[in-house]
């Protein structure tokens, strides 16, 4: 029985995976590097907000932040 649930069946994907590990990695970590620059933005973008709360320029950056959103969601379709 596994005890690792899960374990066995990246076991057998490895092995019956047409890419090797490495490729499939790679090209994952690729895919994630947009998904953690907005976040850092978002996370930026929110201490500006509670240091800075009459920044003019706080307006754009959110439209921004919402537009590099919208681009990824039109991307993953």
């Amino acid at each position: 029985m596994d005890r690792g649930p899960g374990y066995l069946n990246g076991i057998l994907s490895l092995f019956f995976n047409s890419q090797g590990p490495g490729g499939e990695y790679s090209e994952q970590e690729r895919l994630a590097v947009p998904y953690f620059h907005r976040a850092k933005a978002a996370e930026l973008l929110a201490d500006l907000d509670r240091r800075f709360p009459n920044a003019p320029e706080r307006a754009d950056l959110h439209a921004r932040l919402m537009e590099a959103y919208a681009a990824t969601a039109k991307t993953m379709r």
